[in-house]
């Protein structure tokens, strides 16, 4: 049986690059294949000579460090998001970089990025361009009590546990209540017991927070040196419809850190 590969959308930016690098180390570090995968038009855009020598030049990059990966490449005639959504149904996790070829300097994340996380039926890893910054630091997680908050707190101790990283569990309140800052406290203590409890071995320190404030902006805080930051695609209270709830798209236009948002009823294998 074939293995889901973790699948990065490559379009020849510096952003699609840095976020084909971060699959690379994912993949090579998981055991899984790595799939390179562009979009559009060849004929209206660049050209299909001009699609073979990107996918050449990614491959060429991402053999040279990691020469044991299984790479592959595949271009879809369609909309980038569209195909990276399709893509999703199939992968074991999707990357893309914060923002494309042709994306506004000033804009933190672009629509594909928003898009793909809303609609994506796996997990989705949003790669900014200093990705490269804070390898150490703790992979750090969001939790409200929600099951998407339980599963988004599972795969950050997975990632956590793989990479030899701390883990990092943080709740907010909405003010200084006491009883309510206890509560958070505790939520936070047992969500981080219970995301390690089946990892055998995990060699990180586990530490919890609990913090008053706005959600979003108090992770995208708490994890401002993350390694990573992880976040469940809806929180307590979501609604139905919403697959990318109003914290997660918050946190994707706040942090500078790579983000990982995971969604609760979909299995992940990564």
């Amino acid at each position: 049986m074939h293995e889901a590969p973790i699948v990065v959308g490559v379009d020849g930016s510096s952003a699609a690059t840095d976020a084909t690098a971060w699959a690379a180390d994912w993949a090579g570090r998981v055991g899984l294949p790595l799939r390179l995968l562009t979009a559009g038009n060849p004929a209206r855009a660049r050209g299909a000579k001009a699609v073979t020598s990107l996918f050449v030049r990614e491959t060429a990059a991402v053999l040279e460090s990691h020469p044991d990966l299984h790479v592959d490449c595949v271009h879809e005639n369609a909309e980038p998001s569209a195909a990276l959504i399709e893509a999703s149904g199939s992968a074991a996790a999707l990357v893309i970089g914060s923002r494309g070829a042709g994306g506004w300097d000033d804009l933190r994340v672009g629509s594909v990025a928003y898009d793909v996380s809303a609609y994506a039926r796996c997990v989705v890893a949003v790669i900014p361009p200093v990705a490269g910054g804070h390898l150490d630091g703790p992979v750090v997680v969001g939790v409200d009590g929600s099951p998407e908050s339980a599963e988004a707190a599972e795969f950050a101790a997975r990632q956590a546990h793989d990479r030899g990283l701390d883990l990092l569990v943080v709740t907010a309140y909405d003010n200084g209540d006491p009883q309510r800052s206890r509560a958070a406290g505790d939520l936070a203590q047992r969500m981080a017991r219970d995301a390690v409890r089946d990892l055998r071995g995990f060699a990180g320190r586990v530490h919890s927070r609990a913090v008053v404030g706005a959600p979003a902006l108090a992770l995208a805080q708490a994890g401002a040196r993350a390694s990573l930051l992880v976040v469940g695609s809806r929180g307590a209270g979501g609604f139905a419809g919403k697959l990318l709830g109003s914290v997660s798209r918050a946190v994707l236009g706040l942090s500078d850190r790579p983000v990982a948002i995971v969604r609760a009823w979909e299995p992940q294998e990564a």
